[in-house]
């Protein structure tokens, strides 16, 4: 048969969230449906001929037994709690008389719901499906290990789409490297980082590089800590897919915040100006120093300090510290003209 011939199986997985209050757990009800469309004649015939349930941990619940048809098949789950999850070998057979080819594999997430992560493994593009072969694929929900939020009610639904050709009736074009970018969040001592990847994939291992260190492994999330206030750091991310690929984002500059800087007025009335995060972002102090010492927390933006009968040079030091850097403002004062 010199006519190309094409099938497309489409795996749609439709996870439905819901929240129940019973015995103090958010039960995560996920559908996943596999379904798609294709023209079968006597010599082209690739199924679904079975779903099997591999594996399930901890409390996941499988709803329903997997049913399928020769194109669709669905599973159901409830997913509780970290360390839930539920596996399954779906079967593809090519009970055609003509060897097929998969050309493409295309995964687009329409909506996502950060508490359930689903994976499929276990093809490759440009793998050959012979005639009377199999194909199983491999289908894991679980409950997100990532996610740390509170659980919302919601749904995620991914589509995967795999198209086989008929071997030798077209070039098998190799898909291109994922792409890694990464989001950052800083303030005056510290920039987090969090990376993303396109298509999404799963990753194995996260690492992280500031400037011209070394590259340190970490979570799904990074933070960089105790660094200079106000200046500019180079930052580069690095991800392990589970197939052992690894993908370097590009470098970007990421500044810290400038620390605010107090301000003292010297005089018999004192007058010093503190930033308003002094109320819990920052630790921000005043000291005097001359005649006696004393070291005042302050809460307020602004202090008015009466400086009398000291008979001497105050000196006052103004500070604000993130916990790592600090800024100040010193001033002094002639106490001898503040006598009463």
């Amino acid at each position: 048969m010199s006519e190309r011939k094409k099938r497309n199986i489409i795996i749609c997985s439709l996870c439905g969230v819901l929240l129940f209050m019973t015995v103090g757990y958010a039960a995560f009800n996920t559908l996943l449906d596999i379904n798609g469309t294709t023209s079968i004649t006597s010599n082209w015939e690739i199924k679904i001929t079975n779903v099997e349930r591999t594996n399930i941990t901890n409390m996941a619940e499988e709803v329903n037994n997997p049913v399928w048809s020769e194109l669709t098949a669905s599973m159901e789950a409830n997913l509780y709690q970290k360390g839930d999850s539920i596996e399954y070998d779906v079967t593809i057979e090519n009970k055609g008389t003509l060897d097929a080819v998969l050309t493409n594999v295309e995964q687009t997430t329409v909506s996502n719901h950060d508490a359930i992560k689903i994976t499929t493994s276990g093809y490759e593009k440009g793998e050959t499906l012979s005639s009377k072969g199999v194909k199983i694929i491999k289908v894991k929900i679980e409950y997100n290990p990532d996610f740390n939020g509170v659980p919302e009610i919601g749904s995620s639904e991914v589509k995967i789409s795999f198209t086989f050709e008929q071997l030798g009736k077209g070039e098998v074009i190799p898909d291109p490297d994922p792409i890694v970018d990464f989001e950052t969040v800083s303030t005056t001592r510290s920039i987090t980082v969090t990376p993303k990847i396109e298509p999404r994939a799963e990753i194995t291992k996260y690492e992280y590089k500031l400037d011209t260190a070394d590259y340190v492994e970490d979570s799904s999330t990074h933070i960089f800590d105790q660094i200079t206030h106000n200046t500019e750091h180079n930052i580069q991310v690095k991800l392990t897919t589970k197939d052992g690929k690894e993908i370097e984002s590009e470098v970007k500059s990421v500044s810290t915040l400038l620390l605010p800087s107090p301000s003292v007025t010297p005089d018999c009335s004192t007058s010093m100006t503190f930033p308003a995060e002094c109320n819990g972002t920052y630790i921000c102090s005043y000291t005097f120093s001359g005649g006696r010492n004393e070291k005042v927390t302050v809460t307020s933006p602004t202090i008015n300090v009466y400086i009398g009968n000291w008979n001497q040079r105050v000196n006052i030091l103004a500070e604000v510290s993130d916990g790592y850097n600090t800024t100040s403002d010193l001033e002094w004062v002639n106490a001898w003209n503040c006598a009463d």
